[in-house]
């Protein structure tokens, strides 16, 4: 349901994630990043309803605008916040709210048919929807991403010539941002982690569990797989990491869209966890 999603949103946002954005930050981004996600929520219903209409025949795939629904949603939350926007969790939410309103109709299992879902949905996007994401990463300060792309031949003249789909670009930009992990290549990752999330007591936990996780596995830094959730003692591991880490935020922001995608894939197991 498109109400879980939300949720398991915020929980991704608000959790403890050493060195990322979490309830605990002292400066201001915290707030700013709460008043972005406002403005995802809104577009999250207008995936879900497109999701809907796909389901139905009303609309076909390159017709969801799915690029131009999250360069649109970055474009207003950076012009209000200031703030670079957490892309990879804005392209998880509204892919996932887009797939969520589709199986509402066709009562498929997520878990079950995600890959088919993918291939139906992103992967048969129009070349326009990838361009518009290339040329975001250019106009709102996402420059770790417009280098990456530029670096990797994937430009605008590129996308034109080979026909390249939203899939295409979130397999490139999975490799720094976990967020672009909803595709064929990775996000059975994600889905195997969700499986090891279900040993924790809470959705809470199970947040914190994939953020340490992710960020030992896929950003390389080993130390945070060490943090033992079952110890007691974890939470002052959790603050001391914080600290150490903070410098790497940007990195680490980069987690912020798989712990997302991983919790809604744990939300929809046959026995889904309490959110606290």
């Amino acid at each position: 349901m498109l109400r879980d999603l939300k949720r398991g949103l915020f929980i991704a946002l608000t959790s403890f994630k050493p060195g990322s954005i979490h309830r605990f930050v002292t400066d201001l981004e915290f707030e700013l990043r709460l008043i972005e996600s406002i403005e995802l929520l809104d577009t999250m219903e207008v995936a879900y309803k497109k999701g809907r209409d796909l389901a139905l025949g009303n609309i076909d795939a390159r017709s969801l605008g799915v690029g131009a629904l999250i360069s649109d949603t970055a474009r207003r939350s950076y012009e209000i916040t200031g703030q670079k926007p957490l892309i990879g969790l804005m392209a998880a939410a509204v892919t996932l709210s887009l797939l969520d309103g589709y199986t509402s109709i066709s009562k498929e299992r997520i878990l079950d048919s995600i890959g088919s879902l993918l291939t139906r949905t992103i992967y048969r996007t129009p070349a326009q929807d990838t361009r518009q994401l290339v040329e975001l990463a250019e106009d709102v300060s996402l420059s770790r991403y417009a280098d990456f792309l530029a670096s990797s031949g994937f430009t605008k003249e590129s996308i034109e010539y080979e026909n390249r789909t939203l899939g295409d670009l979130f397999e490139l930009l999975s490799k720094i941002d976990t967020g672009f992990m909803l595709n064929l290549r990775d996000y059975s990752y994600l889905l195997r982690l969700s499986k090891d999330m279900h040993e924790y007591k809470n959705m809470m936990l199970a947040s914190v569990k994939a953020y340490l996780t992710i960020t030992g596995d896929i950003l390389n830094v080993e130390e945070m797989k060490g943090i033992d959730l079952h110890d007691q003692s974890f939470l002052p591991k959790l603050s001391i990491l914080d600290k150490k880490y903070r410098k790497l935020r940007n990195k680490l922001e980069g987690a912020v869209g798989g712990v997302f995608i991983s919790l809604y894939f744990l939300n929809n197991q046959k026995e889904p966890l309490n959110i606290i």
